[in-house]
C-alpha cells in the first residue's frame, strides 16, 4: 500500500499561520514529480506543538479523512508531537474512512511486552488497518 518514494515537504508558515499558497505550490511540485505518497503537516513543520486533547486529535483526523480519496497512515510520533495516543483513540481513528495504517512508536524490547502492546492495539482497530512499529 505505501511503497516507492514518500515526500515529506516543509510546512510553510507566515505571520498568520499556514502559508496556504506556498503549501499548494510545494504539493503541486511533488505531484508533478510523481512521488508515490506525500506526508503533510508532520514533524517537518514549522510550529510549536501546543498540548492537544484526544477530542481535538480525533476531530482533526475526522475532518481530514472525510476529504480524502487516498489511504491515510496515522503516524504516532510522541517524541515530536508531545501527544500520546491511547489505544482507545487509535481504535476510534481507525474506524474513520480511508484510514489504512497506524505507525506506532517503538515498543519495549522484551518480546512478550512488545507482542502484548501490538495485540492490545489490534483488538481496538479493524482487521483491514495495518500496524507499523518504529524502531522495532
Amino acid at each position: 500500500m505505501f511503497s516507492g518514494l514518500s515526500a515529506f515537504p516543509l510546512t510553510p508558515m507566515n505571520e498568520r499561520g499556514l502559508d496556504e499558497s506556498a503549501f499548494v505550490r510545494l504539493i503541486g511540485r511533488l505531484v508533478t514529480a510523481e512521488v508515490d505518497s506525500i506526508g503533510v503537516l508532520g514533524s517537518t513543520g514549522n510550529y510549536a506543538y501546543q498540548p492537544l486533547s484526544a477530542d481535538e486529535v480525533f476531530g482533526l483526523y475526522k475532518t481530514v479523512t472525510q476529504a480524502l480519496s487516498v489511504p491515510l497512515c496515522v503516524y504516532d510520533n510522541p517524541r515530536t508531537t508531545q501527544f500520546v495516543f491511547s489505544d482507545k483513540l487509535h481504535g476510534e481513528i481507525a474506524q474513520l474512512p480511508n484510514v489504512a495504517s497506524i505507525k506506532i512508536p517503538g515498543v519495549p524490547e522484551n518480546a512478550g511486552e512488545a507482542s502484548a502492546r501490538v495485540e492490545r492495539l489490534r483488538a481496538q482497530i479493524p482487521s483491514h488497518v495495518t500496524v507499523g512499529v518504529s524502531d522495532w
